[in-house]
Formats: structure tokens, C-alpha cells, sequence
């Protein structure tokens, strides 16, 4: 990335960036630094160099540092500290911006703002007065149970979720699993429940954020004899009670992806077995399942 003077004094300034992950973007601060001056462009090659240095420290204040180079000398590194990474890179790139253009101003210049960036600006924006928006997503699991069956059992399931609060959500969810099948006595089985999900706090690093949540299925279980008859009424109800915790990744501001784990206790016991032979199954103590999304958010 360079930048070129255009005007009396015209110079290039080529730009070696480079920031912890917790810091603002090359993009953002090029960006910071055009909207200093409005005289600079990008440009070919440059005989002088800026090297941009941003990182957060250990107690979380953030630091930069600019150097410039020309003809293999270095000038006096200036460091910025500020009380985040954020602030630093403003106040960094304002310094820049007084190196390459002395007219610089003190203060971003507002740029200009299509409809659909000030639509969506608008749509973000919080009136403390007013009660948090409600914001909901609606999307798609899938999920690999262990029900102590001899096959392995896969649920698909279908989801709407509301966050009346960053660190509340509140969701709904329908599953409905393949068939578990018991080769020896001909049977299979089948679970399709309702779950109620709420999570009540949120770990947030960047992009990642971790949620405890508890969960109640209601639903049925169904068995199938194939050439058989089973001893009992082959659609029972099925619930569970347990917890659960939910690691969701931001891929951008309306989709997220997630994987879950969830543990519980089943409210109901069953037995089912063949007309005068043993059970085949028996509802296991502890139930549990991984599960991965994806989401869009409205």
C-alpha cells in the first residue's frame, strides 16, 4: 500500500503495516489516515517507507509505533500509547497523515454515506431511551446423539432464536432422527422432540463467544417391530432435562456458525421388548449429544 501527494509538495509513501489481532485492520487505518487528508492516493512504488507497528499490552492499553525510512535510514521511532489498541492506531494515524500532508486535520472527516450504509448504520444504532431491539436468527443443526444404541443416531433439526440481550438467548428447536435399528430382533427406533434451549451469560473473545445454556426435550419415541409384535404401544413420550455449552463463531454480522455439547437426564423410562423376550431397550441414565449450526441473524 503507498500513498502520493498531490500539490505543491508531492511525495510516496509506502506503507509496512502490521497489528495484533485485537487491533483495528491495515484497511481501517489507511482509512483513518485518507480521511486526515484528502490530497492522498495510492501509487506505484516509493522511495520512503512508514512501518506501522500496533499491539495490545499486557494490561490492555494498546501501543503504536511509526517509523519512517528513506534510503535505508531510519528516523526516530514515534510511539503512541493509548487506552486501547482502537485509540493508538487514530492517534498514529493522524501523526502519518501530518508526516505525508502538513494540512492534515485533527479529526476524521465524516465520508460520505451510501443509502444502504446509512440504512444498516441506522439499523445498528441504540437509543439508550428506548429498550434494547429485539434481535433473532433462524437456522439449521445437526446433531450426533448417544442413546446407548447399537447403530449410530443422527438428528436434523430446525431452529428460531430470539436475544432480547447480548448476553440472553432464548431458542426453539424441532428434531427429528434417523431410525436406530437392532438387527437381532428386527426392531428400530425413532425420536422426534421439541427443545427449549435459554442461555444465560456470554464469554465474547472477537468473533468466538461461549454460552452456558439448560435444555428441556419433549417429544415421543417411536419403535417399529418390522415382522414382530412389540409388548407395548410402539409411540412413547420422551424428555430430557440437562445442560448444555454453545461455542458460536461470527463469520460476519448476520451469519454465525456454532458447535454445542449437551448432557441431561432422561424424565421418562422405558422398556421395550418383544411379546415374552427380554427388553432390547432400556432409556440409558445419561444422554448426550454434539451438535453443529449455522445461523443467519435478523
Amino acid at each position: 500500500m503507498v500513498f502520493v501527494a498531490r500539490g505543491a509538495r508531492a511525495e510516496v509513501i509506502a506503507l509496512d503495516f502490521e497489528a495484533s489481532p485485537e487491533c483495528p485492520t491495515r484497511g481501517d487505518f489507511v482509512d483513518n489516515v485518507r480521511q486526515r487528508t484528502s490530497t492522498w492516493q495510492e501509487n506505484g512504488d516509493a522511495k520512503r517507507m512508514a512501518i506501522v507497528r500496533l499491539e495490545k499490552t499486557p494490561n490492555g492499553a494498546g501501543r503504536g509505533t511509526l517509523t519512517m525510512v528513506e534510503g535505508g535510514d531510519s528516523e526516530e521511532p514515534r510511539v503512541i500509547e493509548g487506552a486501547d489498541c482502537e485509540e493508538a492506531a487514530r492517534a498514529l494515524s493522524f501523526v502519518l497523515a501530518l508526516t505525508v500532508d502538513p494540512s492534515a486535520v485533527d479529526r476524521p472527516r465524516v465520508p460520505a454515506v451510501t443509502p444502504a450504509a446509512e440504512a444498516e448504520e441506522e439499523d445498528e444504532k441504540e437509543d439508550p431511551s428506548k429498550p434494547p431491539r429485539l434481535k433473532w436468527s433462524t437456522g439449521v443443526l445437526g446433531e450426533g446423539l448417544e442413546l446407548d444404541t447399537p447403530s449410530r443416531v443422527l438428528a436434523l433439526g430446525l431452529f428460531g432464536e430470539l436475544r432480547p440481550l447480548s448476553w440472553i438467548a432464548v431458542r426453539l428447536a424441532v428434531h427429528r432422527t434417523t431410525a436406530a435399528t437392532f438387527s437381532a430382533n428386527n426392531a428400530s427406533l425413532r425420536w422426534t422432540f421439541v427443545r427449549a434451549e435459554p442461555c444465560i451469560g456470554a464469554l465474547t473473545l472477537g468473533p468466538l463467544s461461549f454460552r452456558p445454556c439448560t435444555y428441556l426435550d419433549l417429544g415421543a419415541l417411536s419403535g417399529d417391530g418390522g415382522a414382530a409384535r412389540l409388548s407395548i404401544a410402539t409411540t412413547r413420550p420422551w424428555s430430557v432435562l440437562g445442560t448444555s455449552g454453545r461455542l458460536e463463531l461470527a463469520l460476519s454480522r448476520r451469519i454465525e456458525l456454532e458447535l454445542a455439547l449437551h448432557v441431561g437426564v432422561p424424565l421418562t423410562q422405558d422398556r421395550l421388548s418383544y411379546v415374552e423376550s427380554d427388553p432390547f431397550f432400556e432409556t440409558p441414565i445419561v444422554v448426550g449429544s454434539l451438535t453443529a449450526g449455522a445461523s443467519i441473524r435478523f
